[in-house]
């Protein structure tokens, strides 16, 4: 059953009743139970899209829980300005992959005078840790 996990965080899809609180008081058409991965995530580069993106050092991040729900994972770095939820673990490093590009397209190719002074920490923490390889050319030692 469910309560064996309680100790840790577990994410069910089902059917919820509420009370007049709004907190889950029956739980019906289960069709998932499964214990939330909570374990840090490395990244040494991001795909997203045809392109990829290399990041040295690698960008270690441990998802939480979102506050709200507790349902979804969080991975967020205020360094490099990526706050992004999604339901699944899976799902979750592609919203990350897309904001990564996101922020690398808007931020590291502006000239640093049209940035206001936190855009521009922005892309100095970009530039500094990210390069982005051309993945159509045969790469080097491979």
């Amino acid at each position: 059953g469910v309560l064996e996990h309680w100790s840790e965080p577990i994410q069910v899809t089902g059917r919820f009743s509420l009370d007049r609180r709004g907190n889950p008081t029956r739980l019906t058409g289960v069709t998932r139970v499964e214990p939330m991965d909570l374990s840090p995530m490395n990244f040494d580069r991001i795909d997203w899209s045809g392109r990829r993106l290399l990041v040295d050092p690698p960008l270690i991040m441990t998802p939480s829980l979102d506050e709200e729900s507790g349902q979804f994972y969080q991975l967020a770095d205020e360094e490099l300005g990526v706050d992004v939820f999604a339901r699944t673990r899976e799902a979750v490093v592609d919203e990350l992959a897309e904001q990564m590009l996101f922020q690398w397209d808007a931020y590291a190719h502006e000239a640093p005078e049209r940035l206001t002074i936190g855009a521009s920490r922005l892309r100095d923490a970009l530039l500094a840790r990210i390069r982005e390889v051309d993945l159509a050319t045969p790469t080097q030692g491979r």
